[in-house]
């Protein structure tokens, strides 16, 4: 499996020290294709599109670790080794900047390294995706909801777009039940009329061009206002969710 990550490893610059780094480097490059040994700033090179990996070879390496986390700007895994003084470099470097790293405690073992690496590039993705997201609340949020905080979101890079309900209902009018009835035949066999889903789906594509007007990439809709129309959201909030949007109801942030 190719994992895309940039994995330095650090240590003293001083005879013994750099040698234990050197042999570091020499073993995670039998396993990783981009593997640099750093042992001081002029070394560090960035590269936004991979995941990146710091490996703790020795100690006196905190203020080398810190110039590489300033440089990049972006999550790290950070491993620490049971010898040479790397956890006690490495807990003094996540003591400062917790907040931008993923510490790991262990020896190094090839199927840890790959397993470790997965999972850290995948967080790096969400996290990456929810730093992006434009999450439209439609309607307002319902009155009973307490736990909906816009404020906690926005410390995510989350952009809250809000839509009035008005203009979901004027897009639903606008909808033509032919294009509506379209969508029956993906069902397969319905246990319901055709009649009592029609307005659900107008209502489902009218909210794919609210997504598409705001370029959303997640949805909430209080739902209990929009019965006042007439009409109910369920349908149309599931279908949003299978076609990979994030749909909830109730206006809950």
């Amino acid at each position: 499996m190719q994992l895309n990550v940039k994995c330095y490893v650090v240590s003293s610059n001083l005879g013994e020290q750099r040698k234990v780094g050197e042999k570091v480097r020499d073993y995670l490059s039998t396993i990783l294709k981009d593997v640099s040994l750093v042992t001081n700033e002029s070394e560090i090179e960035c590269d936004d599109e991979k995941v990146v990996m710091i490996v703790v070879a020795t100690g006196g390496t905190e203020r080398l670790i810190l110039k590489i986390l300033e440089k990049i700007k972006k999550p790290v895994f950070l491993w620490a080794l049971p010898t040479n003084n790397s956890l006690p470099a490495a807990l003094e470097v996540y003591s400062v900047k917790r907040n931008q790293i993923k510490l790991h405690y262990s020896e190094l073992r090839k199927m840890d390294i790959t397993d470790k690496i997965i999972k850290f590039r995948n967080v790096c993705n969400a996290l990456e995706k929810i730093n992006k997201c434009r999450l439209g609340c439609i309607g307002g949020t319902a009155e009973w909801i307490l736990t909906s905080n816009e404020k906690e979101l926005e410390k995510l890079g989350i952009k809250v777009v809000k839509v009035e309900l008005e203009e979901l209902i004027n897009e639903l009018n606008n909808i033509r039940s032919v294009d509506a009835k379209e969508i029956i035949n993906r069902f397969g066999k319905i246990e319901v009329s055709e009649e009592s889903i029609v307005k659900s789906l107008k209502l489902y594509l009218a909210l794919k061009n609210i997504i598409h007007k705001y370029k959303l990439s997640a949805i909430t809709l209080n739902c209990f206002e929009l019965i006042k129309n007439d009409t109910t959201a369920c349908l149309s909030l599931s279908l949003c969710n299978d076609d990979g949007i994030v749909a909830g109801c109730e206006g809950d942030l």
